[in-house]
């Protein structure tokens, strides 16, 4: 997002990806049984061909514009699909689909009304996996990247945000000779350029970031030093190069990823994810500047996927229950939970990202689907009025 009262300036990034396998899991515990220790929520993706669509992320660079991306079904795989909200319906946008037979976008971000930049990944039978970037100028998309640059092998991006139209940071994960490696780009108006790798031992899973004009904080997820599983970790951009800052460890869990981060100043950022353990809940830490503190939050049974904030004291975060979409809400000095809108029809819904454009006005999107998890079926919209939800209807594919 961008700066208050603009948040909407600089992203939104998504998390489609992770939410199916970690959806997986936290119904699986639900339901008593056991999660294997070490079992990593990487992002993954449906099925081919079980699913029709779903919106993985949203930007609202104005109070009542949005832009929204995910993933269509095709024939033999999938491909990107994006659409626009302008306060009152959405419209589909005709999107470049990749030769690839699997192709998608699950993170947006919306300098302005005539630049958002979304990110995903690519791969078919005949070529290995590569991260995808698409750009939005107000009146078409184009691909500004289509395979691994120089030095990646196996790359997808999840993560996207952009402090302007010629200053985006793009996160996300490859493939290195030992281990899975970070992921990083920087466009700068006219080209993608490789950020150098964080310099750890483990294997390490960017899924989101947050810049303002100097500074970014990613977040994701690290190997455990001692232990199967894995860790919910954070990095900070300072010239170019990442580094690591501590996060505290939760007693009892065999893992915990972030999935999103928002920040208003290198002093100031939240972050929001999930916790496997004794119970399963959705899990909120704050960034002071020096140190991440883990905050209370009632959230047994589920995950947040997505948060945006117009101000360091007005958030919204979202994701999922057991069946059904989540929501809570950040008020400066502690996080309240709030009702999503009641959804009819469908076994299955979630919420994957968010956007707020004013104090009491906030778009989130994701997916709902009749059948099991995974399967995918139509996507989902809803709105935040500053006092309840309600579901928008969002366009078909």
């Amino acid at each position: 997002m961008g700066r208050r009262g603009t948040t909407t300036g600089r992203r939104h990034r998504g998390r489609l990806a992770a939410a199916l396998a970690a959806l997986a899991v936290l119904a699986a515990g639900a339901a008593g049984s056991a999660t294997a220790a070490g079992a990593s929520v990487r992002p993954v993706l449906a099925a081919a061909g079980v699913h029709q669509a779903a919106l993985a992320a949203v930007s609202c660079p104005r109070a009542k514009l949005c832009i929204a991306v995910g993933r269509r079904a095709r024939p033999h795989g999938q491909a990107p699909f994006a659409e626009r909200w302008r306060g009152g319906s959405w419209t589909g946008l005709a999107i470049p689909a990749p030769k690839a037979s699997d192709a998608f976008l699950v993170a947006v971000s919306c300098a302005s009304s005539t630049a958002c930049t979304a990110v995903g990944g690519q791969a078919s039978s005949q070529t290995k996996a590569g991260p995808l970037a698409e750009q939005w100028n107000g009146r078409r998309w184009r691909v500004t990247q289509a395979s691994d640059p120089a030095g990646v092998t196996a790359g997808n991006l999840y993560g996207v945000s952009c402090a302007s139209a010629t200053n985006c940071v793009a996160v996300g994960t490859s493939q290195g000779r030992k281990r899975d490696v970070t992921l990083s780009e920087r466009w700068n108006g006219r080209s993608w350029k490789v950020l150098p790798q964080l310099e750890v031992r483990r294997s390490v899973t960017l899924t989101g970031v947050d810049c303002t004009a100097r500074f970014c904080m990613a977040v994701g997820e690290i190997e455990a030093p001692a232990q199967a599983g894995e860790v919910a970790m954070a990095a900070k951009l300072i010239r170019n190069s990442w580094q690591l800052v501590s996060t505290p460890g939760l007693a009892g869990s065999n893992l915990t990823v972030f999935y999103d981060d928002w920040c208003s100043s290198r002093a100031f950022c939240l972050a929001v994810g999930q916790y496997q353990g004794t119970t399963d809940k959705a899990i909120a830490e704050q960034w002071t500047g020096t140190t991440w503190t883990p905050q209370p939050m009632l959230a047994a049974n589920q995950i947040l996927f997505g948060i945006s904030c117009f101000s360091s004291a007005r958030c919204m975060a979202v994701g999922s229950g057991l069946s059904r979409p989540v929501g809570q809400q950040w008020t400066g000095t502690a996080w309240t939970s709030v009702p999503t809108a009641n959804i009819t029809g469908g076994s299955f819904a979630a919420l994957y990202q968010v956007s707020c454009p004013t104090a009491t006005r906030c778009l989130a999107v994701g997916a709902r689907t009749s059948g099991a998890l995974g399967a995918v079926g139509s996507p989902l919209a809803e709105e935040w009025n500053g006092s309840s939800w309600r579901v928008v209807a969002a366009a078909s594919p």
